[in-house]
């Protein structure tokens, strides 16, 4: 897949999809449902709107497979076994694996591999059960404590880069009933994304910081404090260069003819908003640069959870009705735009603005704040 497609699914302005990215967006679609999991109950309704999502909706209440998967390795095993469960048992299988996971006290990670190999044993689904299986692993690993990073962990590895070695191991724990092998394999697969997930956290983060602190001492100098040494001794004579350099200027003083000349341009261009004929009655009042440092400082010091930057924007930006875009705050500032966005989220979370949704972006509108 381009990058362009992603960028158009990231912001929800797709318009005609292929098959392959059609499956793209059923899969973004469901990291989505994964990253508000921590606010689910992990029952058979989660793994329903999961799998509604990759299968097209039946036309009866009962959303499971209704044929049986067949396979080469099925007829050639001794004792037939099985390698998925048959249709008529999968309501059966999935009462006791949720019995199962409610009653155990076994450690999360241990759970969530046993989520994988057990509904991708069930195969609930006509198609994308394996994914299905990921997914729900996910949600699960959301609603406990890691809601953050739950989305971003690479389980697709074990049906992409370890696909042979993960076919042998569902086998042999089919036949055994043991399912060390597979934890095993899982917490490698986990190890190894994990490692991933740290390095593009630490490279964005540091990106992004080195990007902010660049454009904040840019558009916000810190005050410098002047200290007046005493004056050093004239060693080289150069008191007469300066005494010279500092001598005034010329000021040019314009004459009684011209002042009238600027004065009538000025009476020619200075008209109030109704005499402009503008389809409003008149303009939002404006406060001066002194009172927007006033109100800065007042922010920072009545709220330390506020950045510099958050205070610097919203400072200019507060007026009641009118509507401010997580661009705004980017160009304002100098920043990256994840930080943009990450500072505005942040501003609407504390208070000061309300967020909505308009067509495909968010604005941000201010509130009345105490």
């Amino acid at each position: 897949f381009n990058e362009g497609i992603v960028t158009q699914l990231i912001n929800d302005a797709v318009s005609v999809l292929s098959p392959r990215e059609m499956f793209l967006n059923d899969y973004y679609r469901g990291l989505e449902l994964v990253s508000n999991a921590q606010w689910l109950s992990f029952d058979e309704r989660l793994l329903g709107d999961v799998g509604r999502i990759f299968n097209a909706p039946p036309l009866s209440n009962y959303i499971y497979r209704t044929t049986e998967l067949k396979s080469p390795r099925q007829v050639s095993v001794i004792g037939h076994l099985y390698q998925h469960v048959p249709i008529n048992q999968i309501t059966d299988f999935l009462g006791d694996f949720y019995k199962f996971m409610a009653d155990n006290s076994l450690p999360t990670i241990v759970q969530s591999a046993l989520i994988i190999f057990y509904l991708d044993y069930i195969k609930p689904f006509e198609a994308h059960s394996e994914i299905i299986a990921l997914l729900l692993a996910k949600s699960f690993l959301a609603q406990n404590e890691l809601a953050f990073i739950a989305p971003f962990i690479n389980f697709e590895l074990m049906n992409d880069k370890y696909k042979e070695n993960l076919e042998e191991i569902f086998q042999e724990v089919k036949k055994s009933g043991d399912l060390t092998y597979f934890i095993d394999l899982f917490i490698n697969v986990l190890n190894e994304s994990l490692q991933t997930v740290e390095s593009h956290i630490t490279f964005v983060t540091t990106s992004e910081l080195e990007a902010e602190k660049h454009a904040i001492d840019e558009v916000i100098p810190e005050p410098v404090n002047e200290v007046i040494n005493e004056e050093p001794e004239d060693l080289f004579g150069y008191a007469k260069l300066e005494e010279k350099a500092t001598r005034p200027v010329p000021v040019y003083t314009p004459t009684a003819a011209a002042k009238q000349v600027i004065k009538e341009e000025v009476n020619e261009t200075t008209v109030t908003v109704s005499e402009a004929g503008l389809g409003i009655s008149e303009l939002p009042p404006q406060l001066s640069e002194n009172e927007i440092l006033r109100l800065e400082r007042h922010l920072r010091e009545s709220d330390p959870s506020l950045s510099r930057a958050e205070a610097y924007f919203y400072a200019r930006h507060c007026t009641m009705g009118k509507y401010y875009t997580i661009n705004d705050f980017k160009e304002v500032i100098g920043c990256a735009y994840e930080t943009a966005r990450t500072s505005m989220d942040h501003l609407s979370n504390s208070g000061y603005y309300r967020k909505e949704k308009f067509k495909n972006k968010f604005i941000y509108t201010p509130t009345k704040k105490a």
